[in-house]
């Protein structure tokens, strides 16, 4: 791996190493989207991600600040095949930036399956049926990253 580095100024750098760089920046993200179902086996999920990045300070001789928006749309599609399979497809643009991004989330869960493992051993097919061998529940996740 080559990493290039040049400057035009009259600063003097180690050859040898990269240059000590500390910079100030700003960076910022929406991101929406939502799901379409227009029957029980197709899911469309369209979305959008906007970022906006400002370089606000950087320690370089004749460096400039700079600032960009870029606008990133995403798009999915998923086929339920039966009751244990999808097929799934997605697609989008993306943008990395070297920066330090937090991000707050919250998402809430439909219809979650759980297998009982205590109908494993105890299978009857004369007595049991499937709502016997799942749990179903709701749920919800939460965090920061």
């Amino acid at each position: 791996m080559a990493i290039l580095f040049d400057v035009d100024s009259d600063e003097q750098y180690d050859s040898n190493g990269l240059p000590h760089i500390a910079s100030k920046s700003f960076t910022n993200s929406f991101f929406y989207h939502h799901n379409y179902t227009n029957d029980n086996f197709w899911t469309f999920e369209p979305g959008i991600r906007f970022n906006y990045y400002r370089n606000m300070e950087i320690s370089l001789p004749k460096s400039n600040t700079s600032d960009s928006l870029d606008i990133a749309p995403r798009f999915s599609i998923r086929r339920q095949l039966d009751f244990n399979s999808n097929v799934y497809f997605s697609t989008g643009r993306f943008y990395q930036y070297l920066a330090l991004e937090t991000e707050v989330y919250y998402k809430t869960y439909d219809n979650i399956m759980e297998y009982n493992m205590a109908t494993d051993a105890q299978w009857d097919n004369s007595t049991m049926t499937m709502a016997d061998a799942f749990h179903q529940g709701k749920g919800q996740s939460f965090g920061v990253n």
